[in-house]
C-alpha cells in the first residue's frame, strides 16, 4: 500500500468516526403527532433540550410574538451508526462485508432525553 492510498485509508477511518463522536439529531415530538428534527454537536444537546422545553411547554409562549406554542411530547437523543458494507453498496453487488462497498451511516436510537409529564432526564446523560 503506498504513501497516498494509506493517506486515503485514514481520512476514511476519520470522516466515518467524527460525525459518530460528535453529531447527535434531536428530535422533538411534539403533541399533534408532528416532529422537527435537529443535527448538532453533541456537546449542544442539552442547551437545545433546555430551551425547546422552555419555548414549548415552560411557559410555552415565544417570547418573540406572545403566541402560544405547540407543546412538546417528548425529546429523543439518536446517534450515528456505521453498518455495512453491504451487497447493494459493493461494485459487484455480491458480499455482505465487502471492503470495496460503502460504509452506512444511519441515526441510531440513544435516549429519551425528556419527556412531557415526567420531568427532566438529562441528569442521567449529562
Amino acid at each position: 500500500m503506498g504513501k497516498a492510498s494509506e493517506t486515503e485509508a485514514a481520512d476514511q477511518v476519520s470522516i466515518l468516526e467524527q460525525p459518530a463522536k460528535y453529531l447527535r439529531l434531536v428530535e422533538l415530538e411534539f403533541v399533534d403527532g408532528s416532529a422537527a428534527r435537529h443535527i448538532v454537536s453533541a456537546g449542544e444537546t442539552a442547551p437545545l433540550i433546555f430551551a425547546s422545553v422552555k419555548l414549548h411547554n415552560y411557559p410555552g409562549i415565544n417570547p418573540h410574538n406572545n403566541q402560544q406554542t405547540l407543546g412538546l411530547k417528548r425529546i429523543v437523543i439518536y446517534e450515528i451508526g456505521q453498518s455495512g458494507p453491504f451487497w447493494w453498496s459493493t461494485p459487484d453487488l455480491q458480499n455482505n462485508g465487502d471492503q470495496n462497498g460503502a460504509q452506512i451511516l444511519d441515526w441510531k436510537f440513544s435516549h429519551v432525553a425528556w419527556e412531557k409529564d415526567k420531568g427532566y432526564l438529562e441528569e442521567f446523560y449529562w
